[in-house]
């Protein structure tokens, strides 16, 4: 049955991220997750065209834009009558030349189609560009930015979306802002936004830290271009907790992980192979991750699938525990390796439902509503399929992490679909970390880029405050 529309009631702050928008053709806003950002966005976009602007080109992730901009749209009587139009498929350049929508909705990957498209028929019919999930344009050398940059050189307003703007390094945020004043706060290029803002460390000098001075002076260099909020101005969401799960591998296995460490090689067991041999320290990486899951990838020999070598289930009896100890409340169990998705099923059964890179649009709807009605008790999901555009703090409010991912961003933004408003129970999330291996390195890598994300919002919230008094 579908919902009745409410009319749209927005909280304080999404008052002033309207009036924001309102008074800056140019803007980012960088807020928490599940604080409204879409409809905010939308009440900026109602406006915009009740003035006779053209339509608005919103750019979003797949499931982003099929899921949530059209929710949106249909859960507030506010928005119910704007007109989306998916650029996607088939019928995508009919569409794009044969109507005129309140908001045109494509995915990143379609951005080259665009560009090319508007080449050819010299037809820009848009003349605002919204970029949700933002931190998609934080590489600087790729072709999408560059389309992007072009993009943004033909239109009048610009507006970024993003709960985590910068999820790896304060790097990260040059292009995005590039985009809105083409370098005027942060440097016309990329060397010399290094050069200005950072020094260099490490290996010949490849690695990039912040100058002490500058964490503080970015953010206020960027402040009138940019709205935040403290997560202390949402309404009340319940807690989130951290339960670490530490486990070690028996004394054997752990004296074949440190040799696999040392000497970049597994020797197998009981076998005419040779053994599995890791190449370099990219590879030694992955390899000691999926050690630590139970498994070992052989090389890929063109033409011959990908053979795998099962090293042990410890993992996997804990995560089976942790499970039955729940007593029937949802769970989201969050893997990385394809073949743990295997793995799990030996355990859950080959029909448990499951998000990855093959997930359909429909699917991931379908999901969502079973989830949120309580119909599903474990949901697999891959972080890199599921970090952005679902909201499930409806349905549960634990999360297991089988493995954890390396991507701060996929990591925050999957606890961001349970711990979010809306949300009644404290938010878990339980990490099974294999002690004296690489899973503490993982761990403490994403602790330590949590800390700079978070230095950049906080001071850009502290100096924003001040500044008003």
């Amino acid at each position: 049955m579908k919902k009745e529309a409410k009319n749209y009631k927005p909280f304080t702050y999404q008052k002033e991220a309207i009036e924001f928008l309102r008074n800056n053709d140019k803007a980012a806003l960088w807020l928490p997750m599940g604080s409204g950002k879409t409809s905010s966005t939308l009440s900026h976009i109602k406006h915009l065209r009740n003035n006779n602007s053209k339509p608005v080109l919103i750019v979003a992730p797949l499931s982003v834009m099929y899921g949530t901009w059209g929710q949106e749209c249909e859960k507030w009587e506010d928005f119910k009558h704007l007109d989306l139009q998916i650029l996607h498929g088939n019928k995508k350049e009919q569409t794009y030349l044969n109507t005129s929508p309140d908001i045109f909705l494509i995915n990143y990957e379609g951005l080259a189609w665009l560009e090319n498209f508007i080449g050819k028929t010299k037809l820009l019919k848009f003349d605002t560009i919204v970029f949700d999930e933002s931190s998609k344009l934080k590489s600087w050398s790729t072709r999408r930015f560059k389309i992007c940059r072009k993009l943004c050189a033909a239109v009048k307003r610009v507006v970024l979306l993003s709960g985590t703007p910068s999820p790896n390094h304060f790097l990260d945020l040059w292009s995005q802002y590039y985009l809105l004043d083409k370098g005027q706060r942060l440097s016309k290029t990329i060397t010399q936004f290094k050069a200005r803002f950072f020094y260099e460390v490490g290996y010949e000098f490849k690695e990039y830290k912040i100058r002490p001075e500058c964490k503080e002076l970015l953010p206020k260099i960027v402040s009138d271009i940019t709205y935040r909020i403290d997560e202390s101005q949402l309404p009340s969401i319940p807690e989130l907790s951290i339960n670490k799960i530490e486990i070690s591998l028996t004394k054997s296995l752990q004296k074949k992980y440190d040799d696999l460490e040392k000497n970049m090689f597994y020797e197998l067991e009981n076998s005419q192979q040779e053994g599995i041999e890791a190449f370099n320290a990219a590879s030694l990486t992955n390899k000691c991750r999926q050690f630590v899951q139970g498994f070992l990838y052989h090389d890929a020999v063109e033409g011959i699938e990908r053979k795998v070598e099962d090293i042990h289930d410890i993992k996997l009896k804990v995560l089976q525990d942790l499970i039955e100890g729940m007593n029937g409340e949802p769970v989201l169990v969050a893997y990385n390796f394809r073949y743990e998705h295997e793995m799990l099923k030996s355990i859950l059964g080959e029909e448990v439902p499951h998000i990855g890179s093959g997930t359909k649009p429909q699917e991931l709807k379908r999901f969502e509503s079973e989830w949120n009605q309580g119909k599903i008790e474990v949901l697999l999901c891959n972080p890199a399929s599921v970090s952005h555009g679902l909201n499930l703090q409806q349905g549960g409010h634990n999360i297991i992490w089988f493995g954890l991912t390396y991507s701060w961003e996929q990591y925050t933004q999957l606890i961001g679909r349970l711990h979010r408003q809306g949300q009644v129970n404290e938010v878990r999330n339980h990490i099974i970390l294999m002690k004296d291996t690489i899973d503490e390195a993982v761990f403490n890598k994403l602790q330590a880029k949590e800390q700079g994300q978070r230095a950049f919002l906080d001071s850009l919230y502290e100096y924003q405050q001040n500044k008003s008094k």
